[in-house]
Order: structure tokens, then C-alpha cells, then sequence
């Protein structure tokens, strides 16, 4: 049996679009006192439980890689911040900069375990390809690793949690700025450890 690796997953911190409720996929908006506060305290958390990370991958997008940079400092970790642009959030095409409400009105709600094309932008399908993609290459990359971090986006990890593990948005709750999802991968199987996890915040 192969030794486990945990990839603990989370969202970048809170974001000024994120107050305003405006659809964030490829374009950017900086992070809010709280989303720094919030990635500081979680790279105090992990310090505190002695969680050691051999690998460390990220969003290419400001308000992840930040977000990154605010737990590494916390931690006192020097490891490379690998960007990985298979990590981007969906691009929302021509409802970028858009508020949620607006796109929501006009589409619907669309399940992330059905497709839906955003014009100008990426499908369902294509964010999932692109998760699962990265997630192999990370396995293949890092097969001696016991701890990884990545931060990425709120639909980039709802995406993975609706069609790798069943998890429905809805019924579960979304997932929160700066909160953790554990997940376990061991002999090609991923299992889930924890979602949205915000115990290191306390």
C-alpha cells in the first residue's frame, strides 16, 4: 500500500468582489483587511497543528497567490509557491465583472454536476478537465509528499466536490473564503477528509 498524501485545498481570502457579489472567474480584484487577516490567521493555524507542506501550488490569479504568500509568511516557510494556471478559477466569458444576482437571473441555477457553456468563456466541462488534470499531475509530481497546499477558487473546488465526491452546493452550503478542504489520495483513490474546514481560524 502506497503512503497517503493530503492535499489541503483553500480558497483564497475574502476579496473586494466578493463583498460586492460580483462574478469573479478570470478577472481580479484585490484582497479586503479580512481576506489578509484571514490567510494569516490560517498559516497560524496550520503552524500551531505542525502541519509540514513539502509542495505548495497556487492560482496564478493576485488574490490567490497572495493569499499564499500571507500563509507561507505566517508559517515561516521558504518552499517555491509553484502557479499553476490549471488552478484558475472558470472564466465566466461575457459575465466577468458581473453581479452574481444578474448572471443568476439570466441563466438560472445551473447543478455543477450538469454543463453550462458561459459565452466567451469555459464550460462546466472544461473546469473539470481542468481539475482533474492538475490533480494527476500533483500525484505523479509529488508521489513522495505527505502535505500539500493549494489555494485556488470557490467554483474551481465546488466543481471537484460536486462531481468527484457527490457534494451538492445547495444542500451542503457553499464554500467560505480561506477555509480548508482535505482531501486524501492513497493507491489512485481520492477520499474526502474535511470540507470548508475553518477550525484553523480559531
Amino acid at each position: 500500500m502506497d503512503k497517503p498524501i493530503y492535499f489541503y485545498i483553500t480558497r483564497h481570502g475574502e476579496t473586494l468582489f466578493n463583498v460586492k457579489a460580483y462574478a469573479q472567474g478570470w478577472c481580479d480584484s484585490p484582497l479586503t483587511e479580512e481576506g489578509i487577516l484571514s490567510a494569516k490567521r490560517l498559516g497560524e493555524g496550520f503552524k500551531k497543528d505542525n502541519i509540514l507542506f513539502d509542495a505548495i501550488y497556487s492560482s496564478p490569479f493576485t488574490r490567490a497567490y497572495e493569499t499564499t504568500e500571507y500563509i507561507c509568511e505566517a508559517m515561516n516557510l521558504n518552499l517555491p509557491i509553484q502557479r499553476s494556471t490549471l488552478l484558475k478559477e472558470i472564466n465566466f466569458g461575457i459575465w466577468e465583472g458581473e453581479l452574481d444576482i444578474v448572471r443568476f437571473k439570466t441563466l438560472g441555477y445551473i447543478p455543477f454536476s450538469e454543463n453550462v457553456m458561459h459565452v466567451d468563456g469555459e464550460s462546466f466541462d472544461d473546469l473539470y478537465e481542468r481539475i482533474t488534470t492538475f490533480l494527476q499531475k500533483v500525484v505523479k509530481e509529488q508521489s513522495d509528499s505527505e502535505n500539500i497546499l493549494i489555494v485556488t477558487h470557490g467554483v474551481w473546488l465546488m466543481m471537484l466536490l460536486t462531481r468527484m465526491f457527490g457534494w451538492d452546493a445547495r444542500r451542503d452550503g457553499g464554500i467560505r473564503n480561506a477555509s480548508v478542504t482535505t482531501i486524501k489520495y492513497q493507491d489512485g483513490n481520492f477520499e474526502v477528509v474535511k470540507i470548508g474546514d475553518r477550525s484553523y481560524q480559531e
